[in-house]
């Protein structure tokens, strides 16, 4: 998948040597782990971003994360050099090492790096942003999930054994599967590159995806249109961004595709939203959309084996 959002447009993969804990914002500002006591009660909430006694809002949280379209530029501008080399170098290395590779599989897993890199770190130079700011500056709170919590959300038991996480995996599946049949019949011929069906991109996919639209679009938007509107918005914002996936159908499945698919992927997007906003992480939308993902892709994966033959083209019923 490919993604173009209000002017970013990038993708997916783990690098755990990037902010596997809060950024450490400088400017009188003491790290995370050794934070004063918060002011109020409320602050106390996990989901609560620290506050800080007497610092003024100097930073511009939109402006951040718009920075931090190329890596670490946006924690450059919150004077966070450390983290910025992290996001930098990280990107880097994985640049290098797609270029200099010559099997596939490293290749894409290399871009898939980069790609999720650049987009986790739009996320993080906002969310660091407004925690630079403190809370008592912004109307609605915001996730605060590190890298390394997004990495292991879908293999945490805590998270995968959450009633809404589970049956929304497997809800999300059967809609999909319905709607799929329904709308495309129980074949539906599809033009998928080897690149589209490595399974384990799923993971990342999940991660870079979440944070984007759920840990910095949904907030943003929440903060100017309420959590409600926030929420609405960026969830067909999701939908929207995967248009470009309708050139991997033939031209006679495409206004289906539009007319069915994305009003689907723009409700998974909501209950994903919605799961944001009742958990008060990513950690549970970073864990459906990967496992929904790693099953189709699985799927198409084997599909792709199956018809060895015609490599171009294959059947499935699945175009979610």
């Amino acid at each position: 998948m490919k993604y173009l959002l209000f002017g970013v447009a990038f993708t997916s993969l783990l690098h755990s040597t990037i902010d596997t804990t809060q950024s450490t914002v400088p400017t009188n500002v003491v790290e995370q782990s050794t934070l004063p006591r918060y002011r109020d009660a409320a602050a106390n909430d996990a989901f609560y971003l620290p506050s800080y006694e007497g610092l003024k809002p100097t930073k511009y949280a939109p402006l951040a994360a718009s920075l931090a379209i190329v890596p670490g530029l946006g924690h450059i501008y919150l004077g966070d050099y450390a983290t910025a080399g992290s996001f930098l170098g990280s990107a880097a290395a994985s640049y290098v090492f797609a270029t200099q590779s010559h099997n596939f599989v490293a290749v894409y897993s290399g871009i898939e790096s980069m790609q999720t890199i650049m987009i986790y770190g739009i996320y993080a130079a906002y969310r660091d942003a407004r925690s630079f700011n403190g809370p008592a500056n912004y109307h609605y709170p915001m996730p605060k999930d590190s890298f390394s919590d997004l990495i292991y959300a879908p293999f945490e038991w805590k998270t995968i054994s959450k009633p809404e996480v589970w049956a929304g995996i497997f809800g999300t599946l059967a809609v999909g599967t319905a709607l799929s049949t329904w709308a495309y019949g129980h074949i539906a011929p599809m033009s998928i590159s080897l690149a589209d069906v490595i399974p384990f991109t799923a993971f990342p996919i999940g991660i870079r995806e979440e944070a984007l639209f759920r840990g910095f679009l949904q907030p943003a938007l929440s903060e100017i249109a309420t959590p409600i509107g926030g929420w609405i918005l960026s969830s067909l914002a999701f939908g929207a961004a995967h248009l470009s996936n309708a050139h991997n159908l033939p031209s006679e499945y495409r206004q289906t595709y539009y007319t069915v698919s994305i009003p689907y992927i723009a409700a998974f997007g909501a209950y994903a939203g919605w799961l944001a906003q009742k958990n008060r992480s990513l950690k549970e939308c970073v864990a459906v959309h990967a496992w929904y993902d790693f099953t189709l892709f699985a799927l198409e994966a084997a599909a792709m084996r199956a018809t060895t033959n015609t490599p171009k083209h294959f059947s499935m019923a699945w175009t979610f």
